[in-house]
């Protein structure tokens, strides 16, 4: 904006301007949207001061570790910027006493966050190729992959095999492939979409009516809004002012705290974590992309956690989502990383959906019949 103008919108226009230059580069798309919503939120100071936004929305803004901290140096150098004398008669506002409501919210946040962490496609090189009516897909057939095979081997996570697999998917009817290209644009900042998907495995692939065909999602852990081992008919247009409310009120309007407490609950009872350690372990985990990434220890107040016992316990909690029924996650602006297909040949996959796969580049998991 020109200099001494007072637009209000700058931020958000200014956040959509270095949308458009992050994706000239190929930066990972966690940092994109880390460096848009710390653009888009650089007013928060005088929204928060000002009344216009409260505590708990400030906090959601900041919600990944050292935002908060990163857009505080932002504001006290904006403050510095306009002059002197207008920063000695702000600066209270960036104290601690000031900000303490929100950094309670960061608090709570961080010590009742869902850590889910599904099967991820490392290294898309390593997917075989098929051949299918003269054109060429990138395939991975569980059918055909034997128990003990890695998982590596065909671009997944290394050390893994067929009945460690767990995805995070999307599934729509068999006639609706055409949905599938609005998720697309979800990981993208600028549209903020919360999105219900289901956590399966080979040996239990139930989804939301059964459908056979969809997506697989990858997701920041601090994007996880909330999970539960059933259906929440939380409805299908869901967005941001849905995410803050799921993630900083138990009891909002279609979920009731024992469905968002259910993987936290579980990792502090298998951990024997106080709300406090979770707080500090969580916000260790969610520096990482997925498990094989962890160190080999977590250090949390005066326990030790070490890598096999991290790794067991969020395996064990997000495995208590998988029941008779089919499970429901609400995710903040995810990622699609495969088409995945409940059939056991490429044949049965219908045309619209070997397209959306074709056109986008993305591989094909084929999980078998239920």
């Amino acid at each position: 904006k020109a200099q001494d103008e007072v637009h209000h919108e700058h931020a958000h226009l200014s956040a959509l301007y270095s949308r458009d230059l992050l994706y000239r580069f190929n930066f990972d798309n966690s940092l994109k949207v880390r460096i848009y919503e710390l653009i888009d939120n650089h007013e928060w100071l005088g929204h928060y001061v000002n009344g216009y936004k409260e505590a708990y929305e400030v906090a959601v803004g900041f919600r990944n570790n050292s935002d908060f901290l990163v857009s505080k140096i932002f504001s006290y150098a904006d403050l510095k910027g306009i002059s002197e004398e207008f920063y000695e008669k702000h600066k209270h506002s960036l104290s601690d006493d000031n900000l303490r409501q929100i950094e309670q919210y960061l608090s709570r946040i961080n010590s009742f966050g869902h850590i889910i962490a599904p099967t991820q496609i490392i290294n898309k090189r390593k997917i075989p190729e098929v051949q299918y009516n003269n054109e060429t897909y990138k395939v991975v057939d569980f059918t055909q992959i034997e128990l003990n095979e890695d998982l590596g081997d065909y671009g997944l996570e290394k050390g893994k095999t067929i009945d460690d697999l767990r995805l995070n998917v999307h599934m729509v009817d068999d006639n609706e492939a055409h949905n599938l290209e609005v998720l697309k644009i979800l990981s993208d900042p600028a549209f903020d979409d919360l999105l219900c998907t289901s956590l399966i495995s080979l040996d239990n692939k139930k989804t939301y009516y059964n459908f056979k065909f969809g997506v697989s999602l990858t997701s920041d852990i601090y994007n996880i809004a909330n999970a539960s081992n059933i259906n929440q008919g939380s409805g299908s247009k869901k967005n941001y002012d849905d995410f803050v409310k799921l993630i900083t009120n138990p009891n909002s309007y279609f979920v009731s705290a024992i469905h968002k407490d259910t993987i936290p609950d579980t990792l502090k009872s298998i951990l024997g974590l106080l709300d406090s350690e979770y707080e500090q372990f969580y916000k260790q985990v969610c520096k990482y992309k997925y498990l094989s990434q962890f160190p080999s220890q977590f250090k949390v107040k005066n326990k030790i956690i070490t890598k096999d016992e991290a790794i067991s316990a969020i395996v064990k909690a997000q495995d208590a989502l998988l029941g008779i029924n089919h499970n429901e996650i609400n995710i903040y602006n995810p990622q699609i990383q495969a088409v995945v297909a409940k059939v056991d040949t490429i044949e049965e996959i219908p045309e619209e959906f070997l397209k959306f796969a074709r056109e986008n580049d993305y591989p094909i998991l084929i999980l078998g019949e239920d």
